[in-house]
This record gives C-alpha cells, sequence and structure tokens, in this order.
C-alpha cells in the first residue's frame, strides 16, 4: 500500500499482467475493509482516499465493478466452507433458525452476522449484516483493560493522532503483537 498513492494505482499495476488478454476482468466484486456506501467506501486501516467502484469501473472498463464489505464476502461464503475447514471453539447445540456470528482477524478486526429468515418452504436463507463494528472505543473496563490502554498509548503512535483508542486499533490482527509484548511485560 505504501508504494501507490491511491487503489486506482494499486489496481492498474496489478490489471497490466492481463491487458489485452482473455484473463483481463469483465465485471468485478471487491471484498475490502471499510463500509461501502453507495458503492464507494473509505478504508479504516489505510490512508488511501475514497475508493469508488463505479469511477474504477469507468477508469478499467470493468463494469459492473461493486464494492461489499469484507466479511461480508465472509458471510456470503460461510454455507461453502467445507466442515473440515471450521474449527468449533465452545461446543455448543446447533439450534436451526438461529443468527450466525462470524468473527476475525485480518489487518482489524472484523465480524458479520447471518440473520436466518424462513421461506415459505421452511427453510431457512440467510441475511448478511456486515459490521465495521470494532471501530468503537475500546471498552475498557476492568483493571487489567485499562493496563492495556496504557500500554498502547505509549506503543500506538498513531493512537496519539486519532485521539481515541478503537477495539480494531487494539485488537485487530495488526496488533497482536502488542497484546503478546503486554502480556510478556506483565
Amino acid at each position: 500500500m505504501k508504494d501507490f498513492p491511491t487503489f486506482a494505482d494499486c489496481l492498474g499495476e496489478f490489471l497490466k499482467e492481463f491487458e489485452n488478454t482473455d484473463k483481463y476482468p469483465q465485471n468485478a466484486v471487491l471484498a475490502m475493509a471499510g463500509a461501502p456506501y453507495k458503492n464507494k467506501l473509505s478504508m479504516v486501516n489505510c490512508r488511501w482516499p475514497e475508493i469508488d467502484g463505479d469511477a474504477l469501473g469507468k477508469e478499467f472498463n470493468i463494469h459492473p465493478f461493486t464494492l461489499i464489505n469484507d466479511f461480508e464476502a465472509v458471510g456470503w461464503s460461510f454455507f461453502r466452507l467445507p466442515l473440515d475447514n471450521l474449527i468449533t471453539l465452545n461446543k455448543t447445540e446447533k439450534i436451526e433458525g438461529k443468527p450466525i456470528a462470524i468473527a476475525g482477524t485480518g489487518s482489524g478486526l472484523g465480524w458479520c452476522v447471518l440473520n436466518p429468515v424462513q421461506g415459505d418452504d421452511g427453510k431457512y436463507k440467510y441475511h448478511i449484516c456486515p459490521s465495521e463494528g470494532s471501530n468503537r472505543d475500546f471498552p475498557a473496563i476492568e483493571e487489567i483493560d485499562w493496563e492495556y490502554l496504557q500500554f498502547c498509548l505509549k506503543e500506538i503512535p498513531e493512537i496519539q493522532e486519532l485521539g481515541r483508542l478503537s477495539s480494531d486499533a487494539s485488537f485487530g490482527g495488526m496488533r497482536i503483537p502488542n497484546i503478546y509484548n503486554f502480556f510478556c511485560k506483565k
């Protein structure tokens, strides 16, 4: 990301390999960390300017060019995963027709909820609700939370710039080494 001032520059470099070939994409759905609105998205963990799917479609002649949340993509793929690719953290009884929560870490901390909708045939289909909820403030409640907050304030200079610590910035994928270092020092 550092090598490209905009996402369009990055995408253009990637697409060069496929220009004038039958592998050049005709349409695209791009899953990104952020909350798309009207096919535009600002990435939370990146300083690129807003990404506009419609403008990218015009610039690169790819139609449609649709932006979706990265965990929306995870939600869409969930029921297509082989069961041996899933790891059960807490064995509980499966209850048909109940919401399913999916959480994970990448560059940040993402999640989505799959809400069941029962069809006329009695079978459940799921509506995918992506979230950027990890951008909420870090909820320091217990004493150890406050200690970790103080540790993060010292270790993550960007927090001073932002004036707040989000759950994403404190526990997201890029921060796993911070958690480790905090407990090593503790």
